[in-house]
């Protein structure tokens, strides 16, 4: 298992790598991102807008949206994601682990899922070609 990274004063962080934005600040290509806020905030609608213009790109939100392959974990009923996918047409370019756990998933059941979801030669496998697009 790779260690965690000491603590330093930032002026010794060697220099950073390249980014590729999705989302220029706010999503990255290989990268996780996690949305969290209050319930009934609109998290979910502008997920699957937002996933809905990473099928070709465009604006969203005065945001420039750079086309993108998705595996999107969810703990919705299948039938809400069904639902959403037909109204806004949501193409392949999306992929979807619904409802993974019967209950409450450790850290290790999560990095298990994340490893092993995705068929080893599956190109988007984590690890593999997340970052190559």
């Amino acid at each position: 298992m790779k260690e965690a990274a000491g603590i330093m004063p930032i002026s010794e962080l060697g220099p950073g790598e390249p980014v590729d934005w999705l989302v220029e600040g706010y999503v990255a290509r290989g990268y996780k991102t996690l949305y969290s806020a209050f319930w009934k905030s609109g998290k979910t609608t502008f997920l699957a807008h937002l996933l809905k213009m990473m099928g070709k790109g465009g604006m969203i939100a005065d945001f420039y949206v750079k086309p993108a392959k998705v595996i999107l974990i969810s703990e919705e009923n299948p039938g809400l994601w069904a639902n959403r996918r037909d109204r806004l047409g949501l193409g392949d370019h999306v992929w979807i682990g619904c409802q993974p756990f019967l209950g409450v998933a450790t850290l290790d059941i999560w990095n298990n899922y994340i490893l092993n979801a995705i068929a080893p030669e599956h190109p988007w496998r984590p690890g593999r070609s997340l970052r190559s697009g």
